[in-house]
């Protein structure tokens, strides 16, 4: 039981991360908001096409891809209505 809640959490807390990623990397470029969330986009895609070639130490998701794009996405929406 205790096995299934602490892979709960760190599910959760991978999430987490790469809404945050997403986030970052849309955010820290100012230049263009929208040249951000490309970056948030394609980071996100590169990370599990990533974990894909390297089955030996990472697991692809692709909740993990949309939660990065997702993060990129607020990020770009932040920029935007500012």
């Amino acid at each position: 039981m205790m096995e299934k809640i602490l892979q709960y959490i760190n599910g959760n807390m991978d999430k987490a991360l790469h809404i945050s990623s997403g986030y970052i990397l849309a955010t820290i470029f100012p230049i263009a908001p929208a040249y951000g969330l490309a970056i948030a986009l394609i980071a996100g895609k590169a990370k599990e096409m990533y974990d894909v070639k390297h089955q030996d130490k990472h697991t692809y998701d692709k909740w993990d891809m949309f939660a990065t794009w997702l993060g990129g996405l607020v990020g770009f929406i932040v920029l935007v209505i500012k």
